[in-house]
């Protein structure tokens, strides 16, 4: 298929046929390159090959790195200030911090098919036929840890929090019980969280188009934006 077809040359004004033969992205007129003609919703594909096109490792480090920053600058923040401005609403700010993450996440990749990371890697997240963005459900399933963990760390801060919106206090002996069993709790989580993602690290060295686990969950595939991102929230790059 011939994505170029349709496209006019910036420089000469010509419309590229279906009919042209390779290269496509140029003009078979004065050579200038032209930009691919993509329908709403509709992948972005280059004439690169498949090893070249899935081997995006560090790109999505590099994604991963950006939106941990950015996400955990979100959460801070929210967390600080609802201290300082709903003091009483502050446990309800906490859960809502730590669901940024998640939700982040499962957004973007069903509305844009990469998040701000992914959009500086020129990296993006697509369907398996590679011909569609995810859906809803495949996005939600990628994201599936994150999502259980957050549900987990809002229920620990609801438990934590009970004592405050529920007005009853506990001995101390108690309540070291208790803390101990949370912080127990923490550990195991954060355990199966390193396990998941070390997981979804080396599974994507064994395959061809570098999936990782939540790749093959939710029948999804990464692959790179060949040309010029201009707008981080477009349908393509």
């Amino acid at each position: 298929m011939n994505i170029y077809a349709g496209s006019m040359c910036q420089s000469c004004g010509r419309t590229a046929r279906d009919s042209d033969k390779k290269p496509y992205h140029k003009c078979h007129k004065c050579g200038s390159r032209l930009k691919p003609n993509f329908g709403k919703g509709d992948v972005e594909k280059e004439e690169i090959s498949d090893a070249d096109r899935y081997k995006n490792f560090w790109r999505r480090c590099l994604a991963f790195i950006v939106d941990s920053i950015l996400i955990a600058a979100a959460a801070f923040s929210l967390q600080y200030l609802s201290g300082i401005i709903w003091p009483s609403l502050t446990w309800l700010l906490v859960m809502l911090s730590v669901a940024i993450g998640p939700t982040y996440f499962v957004f973007c990749h069903f509305k844009y098919g990469q998040t701000i990371g992914k959009w500086i890697a020129r990296i993006k997240v697509v369907d398996l036929s590679e011909t569609r963005l995810l859906s809803l459900s495949q996005s939600l399933i990628r994201s599936i840890a994150p999502v259980v963990v957050s549900s987990f760390y809002c229920f620990i801060q609801l438990l934590i929090s009970a004592q405050f919106w529920l007005n009853f206090s506990l001995d101390l002996q108690l309540q070291v019980k208790i803390m101990m069993m949370l912080i127990a709790a923490y550990i195991v989580v954060l355990a199966v969280e390193m396990a998941w993602v070390l997981l979804g690290v080396s599974t994507m060295f064994f395959n061809p188009k570098r999936r990782a686990v939540h790749d093959f969950l939710a029948s999804s595939v990464v692959v790179k934006c060949e040309a010029a991102c201009t707008n981080p929230i477009s349908q393509t790059c």
